[in-house]
């Protein structure tokens, strides 16, 4: 006879993807843990994490049917970790697959990355953990075991695990996330969403601090124990925002009852708005100012450049001509020190091989061609003298080209991280209230990874001849604090620009691809993101109507993305009235068009039924397409 609880595991696991569409996988010999291990999924190219739990009195089939139940509950929510298959499911034990974090565990993260992140980075972990323990209290679910081992981090945002099993062994292990008040009296005291709290509160010190707290002292000590039941806390790093600090003080407080709920906590980091002590902005004002000033109307002279040049073919071009410009300088400094340096020279001037500093001539093909004939009349080889000063006019030259082969590659990266961003963009969409894609993470890894300054980036931006074209990575650098402070009227002002039609005359006159799609993807990028911020009412009043034109308006001009957030706004209701069927529509052509954020939302609308009939195989392929 079947048991009650595998009934009710069956009616809950029915939604997840049959483990037949996962048979075929590798492991790649990592194992995570005991019962975990890193695999690939041969099928669909993916990494993802197989894990075992066998069942015992403390946590039966029972618990995991519960903790299903409860996942189903909060599954949307960005930051907690996906559970894709059930692949072995018994009374005595289950085997799944989840979701893989790339950056591994929080603690993991801040080791090798606290040197690359700066407050921005540290204010949007620390929201983006909150966020996730809310999700969970919003559902009456308690963590149980909140510390820097079980929070991860994946591609620079931070992801939760929700099934109890791993919680509830080992809670002494962290003892410094462990509320005091069940150290002091764990056989009466019972866990609660204060002690996630208090759990938070250390986490945001060590978010802040970038160390394990009390890492000098053995965890396992009695005196530690006894000493944080006591009130030690550890101390307050030099830097750290005051509203900051106060709000991870209250958290762990010895009293719960004297800690903020979870969605005070929230509310209050959210109000932060820190600010860095060198404010560059002025800098980029006045850059601003110069571009305003001119109007709605570009210039003739640059409507005329960009009707003639590629830019791209014109750097790539003379980056080439300068690198064999300064290999034929150098080769001829070389010959000329030579012959100088050899010590029958003086009497053997006429066996200076002519012929090779003519022919080394030839290795840049544009150049204008040496005359041997006027350089012998002008009696070049005639005296060591004539030699020297030539040799110097050439090294004059080939710092001076030098010099300018550094521009070009400081331009040719302006445009490849541009290209960088728009590709980031549109594989995953802008970034919606209380969460952010993993763009900002991939856009300072870029930037670290080519050893550039991100602050110097964006003034380069400013500066640039054709900044029209940079207008939406500019703003995106103010709307999430790369390389500035976060200021989200600059980044509306850039993204406005970056939207409006007058930019783009050149478009229907222009044979240059390139240069169209540099500045569709651009305007692209400007109608969505101001679409977003009338959403959020981050540096506008929120206007989801206008958010809805703005973009219909991307769609008119060609963009899938677009088309995905026409889709999201029917399915929420956002500046028109709910309609999923609309919306599965919507999703549907931005999928068709090879959009990974609308590929996703069809998965989920066979999955659940959502604007369409239930079809788990079609589920299955949109997921994993």
């Amino acid at each position: 006879m079947e048991l009650e609880s595998e009934k009710l595991t069956k009616q809950y696991l029915t939604r997840f993807h049959p483990y037949n569409s996962f048979e075929k996988f590798k492991t790649n010999g990592t194992r995570l843990s005991s019962n975990s291990r890193k695999v690939f999924l041969l099928k669909y190219n993916k990494t993802v994490v197989l894990r075992k739990f066998i069942f015992t009195q403390k946590y039966t089939s029972s618990d995991f049917t519960n903790d299903i139940k409860q996942y189903r509950k909060v599954e949307l929510c960005e930051s907690i970790l996906k559970i894709f298959a059930i692949v072995k499911q018994n009374v005595n034990e289950v085997i799944f697959i989840h979701e893989y974090a790339y950056d591994g565990t929080l603690r993991q993260y801040l080791k090798q990355n606290f040197s690359k992140i700066n407050w921005n980075d540290k204010l949007r972990l620390a929201k983006q953990l909150i966020s996730a323990v809310k999700c969970l209290h919003d559902i009456d679910l308690i963590h149980l075991n909140l510390n820097s081992e079980k929070v991860f981090v994946h591609k620079g945002d931070i992801k939760i695990y929700v099934l109890q099993h791993q919680n509830i062994f080992n809670k002494f292990k962290y003892i410094q996330y462990i509320d005091p008040q069940y150290l002091q009296n764990f056989e009466t005291y019972k866990l609660n969403k204060s002690s996630d709290v208090f759990s938070i509160g250390v986490l945001l010190w060590e978010i802040s601090s970038g160390n394990i707290p009390f890492k000098s002292e053995s965890a396992y000590s009695f005196n530690l124990l006894n000493a944080i039941i006591h009130g030690k806390r550890e101390d307050i790093v030099v830097g750290t925002p005051k509203e900051y600090i106060k709000i991870y003080t209250e958290c762990w407080q010895h009293d719960s009852n004297q800690r903020p709920t979870i969605q005070q906590v929230l509310n209050a980091i959210n109000n932060i708005k820190y600010k860095n002590i060198i404010n560059k902005e002025e800098i980029f004002e006045e850059c601003d100012k110069k571009m305003t000033n001119k109007g709605k109307l570009l210039s003739d002279k640059l409507l005329s450049d960009l009707n003639t040049t590629d830019l791209f073919k014109h750097y790539n071009n003379l980056y080439d001509k300068t690198a064999k410009e300064l290999e034929l300088i150098s080769l001829l400094i070389t010959s000329l020190k030579k012959y100088l340096n050899d010590d029958n020279s003086v009497n053997n001037q006429n066996n200076l091989n002519k012929e090779d500093l003519f022919n080394q001539n030839n290795l840049c093909e544009d150049s204008t061609p040496i005359n041997r004939d006027d350089l012998i009349e002008d009696g070049l080889f005639n005296n060591q003298s004539n030699l020297l000063n030539l040799i110097s006019s050439l090294q004059s030259s080939l710092v001076d080209i030098s010099e300018q082969t550094e521009d070009f590659k400081e331009q040719k990266f302006l445009y490849n991280l541009n290209q960088f961003f728009i590709t980031q963009f549109n594989i995953q969409g802008g970034a919606m209230k209380d969460t952010i894609s993993s763009i900002v993470y991939c856009l300072k890894k870029y930037i670290d990874d080519n050893n550039q300054n991100p602050e110097e980036i964006l003034q380069e931006y400013y500066n640039y001849k054709y900044r029209s074209y940079f207008m939406s990575i500019i703003g995106f650098f103010h709307e999430y604090g790369i390389g500035t402070t976060i200021n989200y009227h600059k980044a509306y002002d850039m993204y406005k620009k970056a939207s409006e039609d007058y930019y783009y005359i050149v478009m229907d006159s222009s044979d240059n691809l390139l240069t169209k799609s540099l500045l569709k993807e651009n305007q692209f990028i400007g109608l969505i993101s101001l679409g977003l911020l009338y959403i959020d009412g981050r540096g506008v009043t929120v206007n989801q109507q206008e958010a809805l034109k703005l973009f219909l308006k991307s769609v008119s001009k060609g963009s899938s993305l677009g088309k995905y957030y026409v889709g999201y706004c029917y399915f929420h209701g956002l500046g028109v009235i709910k309609n999923v069927s609309y919306s599965f529509d919507w999703f549907l052509e931005s999928a068709k068009e090879g959009n990974a954020k609308a590929q996703n939302n069809v998965g989920y609308c066979y999955e659940f039924g959502d604007g369409i009939s239930k079809d788990n195989d079609k589920a299955l392929h949109w997921h994993f397409c």
